[in-house]
């Protein structure tokens, strides 16, 4: 039986769509479409497939939680309905997401000028519902024990939530960044833009940035090695940003 409240108004649910939009990109964001893109299509484009990850790996969890949880607290059944209603939402808003980036590849120079600003809101959007997400999941599992069958799929929950939360932030930080560089003057924008781009690469390759250092210098080889452990989009994206950053 479909979960009515799982699907999207056209009756597709929202896994099958959002599965659907991943793949998509997959076959859209190919090296030569990248290079047309701008910085914050590169930035939006990491998040998004990473959060589209995520969501359905908790999704999958967040279906049968209710059920799974030994509560006899209506409060605490009642939470576990708000995670499941959460995570559908989460699925919706990256659906979104990936559809107007599936877009903007396919076409930059037809992109409307205010789809920076929609996909920026819908992240905003994004960041409270996963903060609701892991907050909502931890509540729940002080609840249990190691030993109840809720608690391994709720510790998904939790990391693969945090892991979400992460991408947020980092998108948020990078945006930021973009935000001045759009407010920079000529001579200062280029260095702005490898200052972004350095961190679009430390982000990809697992590594924190540190502004008293400088951004770190990767050989190729050693990019390759990290693009190599990356998902398909992500390791198009990291050699995207080394060649802007060699230019």
């Amino acid at each position: 039986m479909t979960d009515t409240a799982s699907s999207a108004p056209g009756g597709l649910p929202y896994r099958e769509q959002l599965e659907g939009h991943l793949q998509s990109l997959l076959g859209e964001a190919l090296p030569e479409a990248l290079e047309r893109i701008d910085l914050a299509a590169l930035n939006f484009l990491v998040s998004g497939m990473g959060l589209g990850r995520c969501i359905l790996d908790i999704e999958q969890v967040s279906q049968d939680l209710a059920g799974l949880l030994p509560l006899t607290d209506p409060e605490s059944v009642e939470d576990a309905i708000v995670v499941r209603e959460s995570t559908v939402r989460a699925m919706e808003y990256i659906g979104q997401i990936l559809a107007l980036l599936r877009d903007w590849i396919r076409s930059p120079e037809m992109t409307p000028s205010h789809t920076n600003s929609i996909i920026r809101e819908l992240f905003h959007g994004l960041n409270n519902i996963f903060v609701g997400i892991n907050c909502y999941a931890e509540l729940l599992l002080m609840e249990l024990r190691e030993g109840d069958s809720a608690y391994f799929e709720l510790r998904t929950v939790l990391e693969t939530g945090g892991e979400a939360a992460r991408l947020v932030r980092d998108r948020a930080t990078l945006q930021r960044l973009l935000n001045e560089t759009e407010e920079a003057t000529p001579s200062q924008r280029s260095q702005r833009e490898r200052d972004v781009l350095a961190m679009l690469i430390d982000g990809l390759c697992a590594n924190e940035s540190d502004p008293l250092v400088g951004p770190r210098r990767y050989r190729q080889e050693e990019l390759e090695v990290y693009a190599g452990k990356l998902p398909p989009v992500e390791a198009r994206v990291l050699r995207e940003a080394a060649r802007r950053m060699a230019l």
